[in-house]
């Protein structure tokens, strides 16, 4: 796979989880607000508004799979900096960059442990 396909998977991606979470948050508004009218309707004056109610109730419950399948869908999408960063990941261990950061480093180190042990022999002398 091109690295351009998988930058832009990467924008499909994070686009689905914004969308799944609006509907999450958009379908728990609506249902606070069929709870209210539900329960301000259920007085005994309003009965053909709290049956109509009682049936849209009654129709969300029996849908409840599709709202438990979004969280799903949001739960285990991960975010946009965790895929860069797993796709990232992936090209420098394909690389042969780490390799050569850590000979770049072991040979850095023996040039400063060089210096100080000359530094230090320098002040031995002088004392």
């Amino acid at each position: 796979m091109s690295l351009t396909l998988l930058i832009y998977l990467i924008s499909l991606f994070e686009s689905l989880k914004n969308v799944t979470a609006s509907i999450i948050i958009g379908s728990g508004v609506f249902t606070l607000i069929i709870i209210v009218i539900w329960c301000m309707s259920n007085d005994g004056y309003s009965e053909k508004l709290h049956d109509h109610v009682n049936n849209l109730v009654k129709r969300l419950i029996k849908k409840w799979w599709v709202i438990s399948l979004l969280l799903i869908i949001n739960i285990f999408t991960p975010s946009k900096t965790t895929m860069y960063l797993m796709l990232g990941a992936k090209y420098l261990s394909d690389s042969n960059i780490p390799s050569q950061v850590s000979e770049i480093l072991n040979l850095e180190l023996k040039d400063i442990l060089d210096d100080l042990k000359k530094s230090d022999e320098k002040t031995k002398r002088t004392r």
